[in-house]
């Protein structure tokens, strides 16, 4: 299997979305699959062959800044707005606040590191070529 690069880019808060508590905040953003071998059917897509573990309700993991696993999520929602792309919504809902650095991860496919500040901004995950 080829090497596999994970990325992420940020993107600022949608206005009006009230993502907070007290204690915990949301979050959301989206994982995009980049792979020419993608499942397509009614409407929705998903990952084949090598990447058969991304697909609708494939869990996310947060973890807080000692690597400590501190709130669960998936990913929901596929789509195929391209060729080669499968792109799905992230939900984690419940994290607790006061670490200065969480790190996401899709499955087992490798966690990415962001700071607390952003990470509580809408956050872009990618996996593939």
């Amino acid at each position: 299997m080829a090497a596999v690069a994970v990325s992420a880019l940020f993107v600022g808060p949608r206005v009006g979305e009230a993502v907070e508590t007290a204690s915990t905040f949301d979050i959301s953003g989206y994982f995009e699959l980049i792979d020419d071998d993608i499942r397509v059917s009614n409407g929705s897509c998903s990952g084949t062959g090598g990447y058969s573990d991304i697909s609708n309700g494939a869990q996310v993991i947060v973890t807080d800044a000692e690597g400590k696993t501190v709130a669960l999520g998936k990913i929901a929602d596929g789509f195929n707005g391209y060729p080669g792309r499968c792109r799905f919504k992230v939900v984690v809902k419940g994290v607790p606040k006061g670490s200065n650095f969480y790190g996401i991860e899709v499955t087992h496919r490798g966690r990415v590191q962001f700071t607390a500040v952003d990470i509580a901004k809408q956050v872009e995950l990618s996996l593939g070529s």
